[in-house]
């Protein structure tokens, strides 16, 4: 029996040409650097005619926090297509749930024509109802004691992944949040900032979301 071998030097040269950026078009695009989650009070707004107040104090917002890099080639567009990011909430709350699994919210938002640059920034909330919907009433004081984790991904217009790196998390291993059957997992209450009262607040800071089609 004849068996061909591959040649060596040529399966090393198509190896070499797999791996490189051209190869990956669209894929090397973004880099995620950095993400972080903090706890930071409702913005009180006292001016203007309209006086009505919060019920006494300033409740408890979960913001995610994602900076990330845009890195554009001579062949890439001055300005990215659309751009899913999915975010992944895990809640440090399983104490609180009657089988004793921890809360995961999942949601994402929708980005459009994303300048190259570096150090631009992508946001999510979670309000203070829906903390203390998960705490029994009653949300943590800091942020270690709400999250345990916070995962995000970048995913493109044909659904897959465009980054090489394209998973960051706050703190533990990437793709944790794959197997999904460890977690209660609750969706539509992780929102983008333009559904929230920051809304108005550092306008510039996050990548604003694509609007929705008219109908």
């Amino acid at each position: 029996m004849k068996i061909n071998l591959f040649p060596l030097g040529l399966l090393t040269l198509l190896l070499s040409l797999a791996l490189t950026p051209q190869a990956f078009a669209g894929q090397q695009e973004f880099e995620i650097k950095k993400v972080e989650a903090t706890l930071t009070e409702s913005p009180q707004n006292s001016g203007g005619a309209y006086r009505k107040q919060s019920q006494g104090h300033a409740t408890t917002w979960l913001e995610t926090d994602i900076t990330l890099d845009r890195k554009k080639s001579s062949e890439e567009e001055k300005f990215s297509g659309d751009v899913t990011v999915n975010f992944f909430i895990l809640l440090k709350n399983k104490s609180f749930t009657k089988d004793g699994k921890p809360t995961l919210l999942k949601g994402s938002i929708i980005l459009t024509e994303i300048p190259e640059g570096n150090g631009m920034h992508v946001g999510c909330f979670v309000t203070p109802q829906t903390l203390s919907k998960f705490f029994e009433g009653k949300v943590p004081t800091t942020i270690l004691q709400v999250i345990t984790d916070v995962g995000v991904e970048i995913i493109g217009q044909d659904g897959k992944p465009i980054l090489a790196t394209q998973r960051g998390t706050v703190s533990a291993s990437k793709g944790w949040w794959d197997d999904v059957s460890q977690f209660d997992v609750v969706e539509g209450r992780v929102l983008s900032k333009e559904n929230t009262p920051f809304f108005m607040l550092s306008w510039d800071y996050y990548l604003p979301t694509k609007a929705k089609a008219a109908n």
